[in-house]
This record gives C-alpha cells, structure tokens and sequence, in this order.
C-alpha cells in the first residue's frame, strides 16, 4: 500500500471544515496537504447516509496534493481504488479526480464530461485514453458512492472494476497501456487530489476542468493485485465500519494480506 486516504480519520480542518492536511493512514507518510485555504477542500460529517468525505465543490478549483508523484509505482504494475460522489450535473468538463502532469508525460483518473459524465478515464503520457463502460456515473446531483477499481499491469493489460463488477476498459488507441509514458523526468511535479496541477497553474485544473464531489476514501497499492486480495479491499471498501481513534486496522503494517485478515474477522480491529 502506497496511500490510504479515509474522510473519517487523520483530516486535518478548521472551524470552517476547510482542509489543510489529509494524513495517509499506510506506513509511508504520503499526506496530502494545502496552505491556500482559498482552494482547500471541505470536510463533511454525516454525508450520504452517515458517512464522512472531503467535498471539493467550492466557487474555486479545490485540490490537495502530495509531496510525492508515485512515478516508481506507476511505472511498474499498481492497483487504485476510489470511493468517490462525483457532482456529475456540472456543465461540460473533465472531472480530474486524481493525477500529476510533467510535459508530456501523465498519469489522470478523471471523468470525460464533453457533453455528460459518460466515462472514467486514465491518461498516459500519448494521452492513450483508457475509456471504463458502462458509465460509472449519473446525471443530475451529487450522486450516492461509486467504487472504482483499476488494476494496471505493467504489461499493458488493465481491468476496470465498477462497484466490485468487472466492466469492460478499453484503450484509446488499441495499443495497449505504455507505463514508461508515466515516467515523470521533469521533476518537481507532485501528485494531486481534486486536480492533476502541477504547482504551476499552467495544467489542470481550470473552471472546467477539476473535479466537483465528495471523496470517501482513495487507495493506491504497488503491484496489480489478485483477484482475491481486489475483492477483500472492495468488501472493506463498499461495507463501511468506522475506524475508532487512535488505533487503525492491521492492513497498514501488512498490506493487502492483513487487510483480508481483517475483513475476515469482520474487521474487528488490532491496535498498532
């Protein structure tokens, strides 16, 4: 495990709910932070049936980012996981959920929205669009949970995931998915949640182009994980059970194997 970012716990906010740090809950202190509070996300207590998110739906591009751009994982095989409730009646746009942008070379998970949200989308650096059908998404308002999970390989080959069901992903230009394009040689560029900014305002996000919705939780493991280990994380992920403070759940020593213990024994929790 890369990162774990969980709305219910390690959100760092003020008064007003704005967000200043995300803490990743996985051992390698991948926090996502930001000082501007004119662009910091919100933190919602009791959405969606109870459960917690960072809303980015404010009058400014919200985005929080990284101090890391995840190159080393994405240029081998990966696995990401994303809980997310997408505001999919906003005018026409991309959604950018996730990514980092350095040149020519980029790794995106966003939502096309050229007339309405019809797909979810990763990005390469020849912008070889991996297209996820049917649509994850619905029109109108800020829509319940959607769980998206995306195994890369380092291969080429990929599978897409909607809500734990296998769903067709097909790649832009029929060749393939090239990981060396996500090699990032331009250095200083940072990972980004709610955008794919690279700091200099000169890529993503603009008024059209930034993500608007809440984020549950959002996960990225080195390696494309089996099957088994994919459906132990999206039970965890679709059966939510809140993490009391300050302890957390084995998987965050252990990995995915750990996490299938956990969920195992229906998540009852070991303290580290």
């Amino acid at each position: 495990m890369q990162v774990w970012l969980r709305a219910d716990s390690g959100v760092i906010a003020n008064q007003d709910g704005r967000v200043s740090t995300w803490q990743d809950r996985s051992n390698n202190n991948n926090d996502a932070t930001q000082e501007n509070e004119d662009i910091q996300p919100r933190h919602a207590t009791g959405s969606f049936g109870g459960r917690e998110v960072v809303n980015f739906v404010g009058p400014e591009a919200e985005r929080i980012y990284f101090g890391t751009d995840f190159a080393s994982t994405f240029q081998g095989s990966f696995t990401a996981f994303y809980l997310v409730a997408p505001e999919d009646g906003h005018p026409n746009g991309d959604r950018i959920i996730f990514g980092t942008v350095a040149g020519s070379h980029r790794m995106v998970f966003g939502i096309d929205n050229a007339t309405s949200m019809n797909h979810l989308y990763k990005a390469d650096g020849a912008s070889a669009n991996t297209n996820i059908a049917p649509m994850p998404f619905n029109n109108g308002a800020q829509s319940d949970f959607t769980l998206i999970s995306y195994v890369n390989r380092a291969g080429g080959t990929h599978e897409a995931f909607v809500n734990g069901n296998s769903t067709a992903a097909a790649t832009k230009d029929g060749s393939g998915v090239d990981n060396s394009s996500f090699s990032l040689s331009g250095g200083n560029t940072n990972a980004w949640l709610g955008s794919s900014n690279n700091g200099s305002g000169s890529n993503w996000p603009n008024s059209s182009t930034r993500y608007r919705g809440g984020v549950a939780e959002f996960m990225i493991y080195e390696g494309a994980l089996s099957a088994a280990d994919r459906q132990a994380v999206e039970s965890y992920l679709l059966n939510y059970t809140p993490i009391p403070e300050p302890g957390t759940c084995v998987l965050l020593a252990l990995g995915c194997l750990g996490l299938m213990g956990c969920i195992r024994r229906q998540l009852s929790l070991i303290h580290i």
